[in-house]
């Protein structure tokens, strides 16, 4: 017997929220609190991209929040993957609202050493 996949999960949605490009969903699956993390992804560099962050999100990076699945939906072309939920908001909140600029760069910097790898 298989799993079932992000797409086939029953969840119980806390909150969501729209951005530019699609949609961010704090639920509950498997009595879990996750992150649905929903990219609309119109063009196919676009779609690349979006693929290329999630492989980065599937492995495990000191300062990259892991991927625990994804979902592609042909029909609207949108990317879903899941992830742990962490308390304090989103990064867009906590940089613009919390941190100093020198603190900031400091967080950047880990951000990208992260990333650099791939």
């Amino acid at each position: 017997m298989t799993s079932p996949t992000l797409r086939e999960k029953k969840y119980n949605l806390i909150q969501s929220e729209r951005n530019a490009k699609g949609r961010v969903q704090k639920c509950k699956i498997d009595e879990k609190v996750v992150i649905l993390k929903e990219i609309s992804v119109g063009s196919e560099k676009e779609k690349l991209f979006a693929e290329r962050a999630y492989r980065i999100m599937r492995k495990k990076l000191p300062n990259i929040v892991r991927a625990h699945g994804s979902t592609f939906d042909n029909e609207r072309s949108v990317l879903t993957f899941s992830m742990k939920y962490y308390e304090g908001g989103n990064f867009k909140d906590y940089v613009t609202k919390e941190l100093g600029f020198r603190h900031f760069i400091t967080i950047f910097r880990d951000l990208v050493k992260g990333i650099y790898f791939y």
